[in-house]
């Protein structure tokens, strides 16, 4: 069983075909993923919160809907893996990157340990974005 829920717990599995089927192509039996869920545009930009969110709020054509309004998982921890609890686990975050590296043929997040509000601006800065 294959289940989605959005942070307040409702199920929206219905909703979302086509992260599904990203999930399902994960080598993995069990897993419980902790992440998000956008749209994005051609340039790799996210489209705005209300849109990637009309696509929840649709329980008519979700098809139609994944094919003109595709959603990109982002995952940023693994809980649960293949029969084991990793959520009170240093070193998760290694795990997730052998689990989900790639979700629909692309590479999904990148870790970073920053040791300083300076350095999330540095960040911030080589990927063209203020912090």
């Amino acid at each position: 069983m294959l289940s989605f829920f959005t942070r307040r717990l409702n199920d929206v599995t219905p909703a979302v075909p086509d992260v599904v089927a990203a999930v399902r192509a994960l080598p993995v039996r069990r897993v419980v993923l902790d992440g998000e869920v956008v749209a994005l545009r051609a340039d790799g930009r996210p489209v705005p919160f209300q849109v990637t969110m009309k696509r929840f709020g649709s329980r008519l054509d979700v098809h139609r809907l994944a094919r003109e309004l595709p959603l990109s998982p982002f995952f940023f921890d693994v809980v649960h893996l293949d029969g084991s609890d990793l959520l009170d686990r240093p070193g998760s975050e290694d795990q997730l990157g052998r689990t989900v590296a790639h979700v629909d043929g692309r590479s999904r997040g990148v870790r970073v340990v920053a040791g300083s509000v300076g350095d999330i601006h540095q960040l911030g800065r080589k990927g063209g974005h203020q912090v």
